[in-house]
């Protein structure tokens, strides 16, 4: 999907910052980050960053936002303050004042060694400062000097996979089925009170395909957060359906029908719901032409609805 993040970044002073350096990464449900885009600030300091990236399954509805601080890329902001239409705002940003050592964690780093910052830490930095990286080889660290107890654990544990996505119409006509069901239990539980017009707000996690989402559990909104959910604004009619009685089929006498014209006995067959055959039958005079010449059953003849009635309408012999 083509997903785009903005940021607007300012100093600690609150000067736009120009030429800022930023990566956009999403992390995969193993816990570790991918980046998925990469820009640069305006002359005004905001921050556009598109990118067609194609979800996998694995990963998280978790993005992170870096930025270049010197010779490393260090985290900014997770939170997000908007997710809607695949666009993500993580609004206005300050950019935190550099101290040595700070930066140490996020130092891409070859393997087999370890980083050494100079200055020593604690020392103020100005902004956008170079901080010189170095590395020594661990093998001249004995690892008896690194007790394994006074590495505390920061990774972030994978968020578990979401539960089955379902189309945002699925959504819609679940939601409409409920209300109107609500709206049934009050009026036969003789209630004085009725729905009228009912706003809902529901907040999902995005789908994987276009047109999806995901009802979130209360431990994935604990672990997302509120700014990593979508919103679902909508509106429904709740239609108070009254309760009609059941018509009884009674019989009703067969109304007379001889010497009217067809279209006449329809009518009067309609009215009394009433089935019709219609025959021919030869006439001499011309006024009877077109005119009920017979019917069966006789009139006053008791009939029940959907009954059928036979006449013979006169034609030119």
């Amino acid at each position: 999907m083509s997903l785009t993040v903005k940021a607007v970044l300012f100093s600690p002073t609150g000067e736009s910052v120009v030429g800022i350096e930023a990566q956009v990464c999403i992390f995969m449900l193993n816990g570790s980050a991918q980046v998925i885009g990469t820009g640069k600030t305006d002359a005004k300091g905001a921050l556009l960053i598109t990118t067609n990236w194609q979800a996998p399954s694995t990963y998280q509805p978790r993005l992170q936002l870096l930025v270049r601080r010197g010779t490393a890329f260090v985290e900014l902001a997770e939170n997000l303050q908007s997710f809607a239409n695949e666009a993500a705002d993580f609004g206005s940003l300050a950019l935190p004042a550099l101290v040595a050592g700070v930066v140490q964690p996020m130092v891409t780093i070859p393997q087999g060694a370890i980083p050494v910052v100079k200055p020593t830490l604690g020392t103020a930095i100005p902004t956008a400062a170079t901080i010189p990286v170095t590395s020594i080889p661990v093998t001249s660290i004995p690892v008896t000097s690194i007790p394994v107890t006074s590495i505390p654990t920061t990774s972030t544990p994978p968020i578990p996979a979401p539960t089955t996505e379902t189309s945002l119409q699925q959504v819609f006509e679940g939601t409409g089925t409920q209300v109107q069901r609500a709206q049934d239990a009050l009026r036969t539980s003789n209630s004085n009170f009725r729905l009228g017009k009912v706003s809902l707000q529901l907040k999902v996690l995005p789908g994987t395909t276009a047109g999806s989402v995901v009802l979130p559990k209360p431990d994935d909104i604990t672990k997302v957060g509120n700014q990593g959910l979508s919103q679902i604004n909508f509106d429904l009619e709740s239609v108070d359906k009254p309760q009609l009685p059941i018509p009884t089929a009674t019989a009703q006498p067969l109304p007379l029908l001889t010497g009217y014209t067809e279209v006449h006995a329809r009518r009067l067959l309609a009215g009394n719901q009433l089935q019709l055959e219609v025959l021919q039958q030869l006439v001499d005079r011309e006024e009877d032409v077109g005119r009920v010449m017979l019917q069966r059953p006789p009139a006053g003849t008791p009939m029940k609805p959907r009954t059928l009635v036979t006449i013979a309408v006169g034609r030119k012999g």
